[in-house]
């Protein structure tokens, strides 16, 4: 299969294309599923330690995971038909809409699925059949699921950050099998030091933030996710990305603000989608992006 991989850029392309496709409709699954499950559990743990019992206690003791209890319409309960559930595909076969009640579906689930798709052919097209290009596309598969978990929750879940950081230190243990300079001239030293570098710098500034103002400024959350960005791409890394991401995200927060006619101490804006957008420029673009950055270097 490598071979034709290898001889075929386009089969490459496509079967890669379909693959994530089918991975961004569970990314729906894993965005919606992963902070209720969290959730319940919170509010269980939270009945226990408090000796007191759980307002949700029925609903929270029903087997509820990644993959139970099957899709369905949240509106009339139905089962959703095997063919309904094709990314893209079975999206514009219902026409947007419940094939039992016709209660419209959100566009956002094929959207997802057409960005995982789009994005992860992109890193294939841009690092070939490598090793590189199967861990980037992991890579991007859990940047989506945070992306969209901390826009909607303001959450960063532990079961994602903690594991790419260190998929980023393991990788850098087998320097052989990497093919891009991307991965390939970051040492593993250099891995380690990054992601202890990311994490210590963001948690010393929310530190002192919180000294001088009273109040958080940023979630442990953040720290993680940056720390696993340094043991991805090493030291070099971290300067451009945070740059970035607190540029445009200075940049919407501000228009966010404008629309909404509301008072910067009053909002709360999840951080980890503009660091996740900057760790996906940074893919693509380091080579530019640093000597921009570091010109003597």
């Amino acid at each position: 299969m490598i071979e034709v991989f290898q001889q075929s850029l386009f089969i490459w392309l496509i079967c890669v294309f379909v693959f994530s496709a089918l991975v961004g409709s569970f990314l729906n699954v894993v965005i919606y599923r992963l902070p209720e499950i969290m959730k319940r559990q919170w509010r269980c743990e939270c009945s226990e330690f408090l000796e007191t019992k759980n307002p949700h206690e029925e609903k929270d003791s029903e087997t509820f995971n990644l993959a139970t209890p099957n899709s369905h319409c949240p509106h009339c309960n139905t089962p959703i038909k095997p063919w309904h559930n094709l990314p893209i595909i079975g999206y514009m076969l219902i026409k947007g809409k419940c094939a039992s009640c016709s209660v419209s579906i959100s566009p956002r689930y094929p959207i997802i699925e057409l960005i995982t798709a789009a994005l992860s052919t992109l890193i294939a097209y841009q690092f070939g059949v490598t090793i590189d290009s199967v861990l980037l596309i992991l890579f991007l598969f859990i940047l989506i699921s945070m992306t969209m978990i901390d826009a909607d929750e303001k959450l960063l879940p532990d079961s994602l950050t903690l594991p790419l950081m260190w998929i980023g230190i393991l990788i850098h243990t087998q320097p052989q099998i990497l093919s891009s300079d991307l991965l390939n001239s970051v040492s593993l030293l250099d891995s380690i030091y990054g992601a202890a570098v990311a994490y210590l710098s963001l948690w010393t500034i929310t530190f002192l933030y919180k000294v001088l103002r009273g109040k958080e400024g940023m979630g442990a959350g953040d720290f993680k996710l940056f720390a696993a960005f340094g043991a991805w791409f090493g030291l070099k890394a971290l300067i451009p990305i945070i740059l970035l991401s607190s540029v445009v995200g200075a940049i919407v927060g501000i228009i966010i603000l404008t629309v909404q006619k509301q008072s910067i101490e009053k909002t709360t804006l999840p951080f980890g989608p503009y660091l996740c957008g900057a760790a996906f420029l940074y893919i693509f673009f380091a080579t530019e992006i640093l000597a921009v950055i570091f010109p003597q270097i």
